[in-house]
Formats: C-alpha cells, structure tokens, sequence
C-alpha cells in the first residue's frame, strides 16, 4: 500500500521515532489502514489513517520513553501489533489486536525483569518468526562503570503469538560485553 505524504502528529523533540532500528509504522493490510506510532515526550502515541493523510485522534500508552519497538503480523485473517518497551529497568511487552480504528491492548508482561541501574535492559526490539513466536531483544548494563558493562540479550516466548505470551524462555547472551552498543 503507498500513502500521499501527510502530518501523523507533531512533536518537539528529536526522539519521536528514532530510538529504536525498527520502523514505527505499518499497513494493515485486514483493516486497510495506516497505524503510526511515536514519543511525545512523555507518552507513547499511535493513530490511524485510510489514506495516510488524514488521521484519526490519537491514542496513548502511559510510557515516558523514546524506547520502544514495534512489530506488526496478520495471523488467520487477525491482525496483531507488538510494543516492546522500555519500562524503568525492564523491558515489558504489549500485544493488541486491531479491529478497524481500534487497538485493544492485553495486560503487561515483562520479557526482561531489571532490578537497578546496575541491572538494567534498555533499547528493546521486537520480532515475530515463522512460527508466530515472539522475540525480544534488548541491551543489558550490568555495572555502573560508563566502559564495557553492556551486552546484548534476547529471548522468545514459549507461547505463540495469539496465546499468553507470559512465560518466556531463558535469556540468551549475543556476544561479549561491549562499551559500543
């Protein structure tokens, strides 16, 4: 689907879409629709559009976080969006289901439990495989030095993607610790 150049919403700050590698929009191809979703600078945003030049009211996520991801995936004839977030210390995850202009969210579930600063995951992405199972990824400090203490974890759910997504295989390590990430 291709979209006329329109205005999704308006934002003051540099990090409305570009914390995460993923892109923020997508067309659903069930409902004929454009979604978009964004950071504020103090809320997670979304909205909907036809045409993709005229949108719809915007909805909100209570997350103050440019990081986030999104994925979407239309499993029989059901569309599905994903948000991992960063959330304090901990990457949470939600899952919707797009009925027309609508998006109804399921409860939270946190795909990696952080405990401090010494003990955090940041940076989250989200990916769906072949076989509707959900994957997380996410970059983990775990010291307060500034050099060498990140390093890079995912996970996936032992639950498909329409199923409870809430219990989640053990975290894997990709790599050493790195001060780059």
């Amino acid at each position: 689907a291709s979209a006329a150049p329109g205005q999704v919403g308006t934002a003051s700050i540099p990090t409305a879409t570009v914390q995460s590698s993923q892109r923020k929009v997508f067309f659903d191809s069930v409902n004929k629709r454009h979604w978009a979703f964004f950071f504020n600078g103090s809320k997670i945003k979304y909205r909907s559009s036809s045409d993709g030049v005229t949108w719809s009211g915007t909805s909100s996520l209570d997350y103050d976080t440019p990081n986030f991801s999104v994925m979407h995936k239309v499993i029989a004839d059901q569309s599905h969006v994903l948000l991992a977030v960063e959330n304090n210390h901990d990457i949470i995850v939600r899952h919707g289901i797009i009925t027309n202009t609508t998006i109804s969210f399921s409860t939270t579930v946190t795909a990696f439990d952080g405990t401090a600063i010494d003990d955090s995951y940041k940076k989250p992405s989200i990916s769906i495989d072949s076989n509707n199972r959900v994957w997380v990824a996410a970059v983990m400090t775990d010291d307060a030095e500034l050099y060498d203490n990140a390093r890079i974890f995912t996970r996936r759910s032992v639950g498909t993607l329409g199923s409870a997504l809430d219990t989640w295989e053990a975290p894997f390590r990709i790599g050493r610790k790195n001060g780059l990430i």
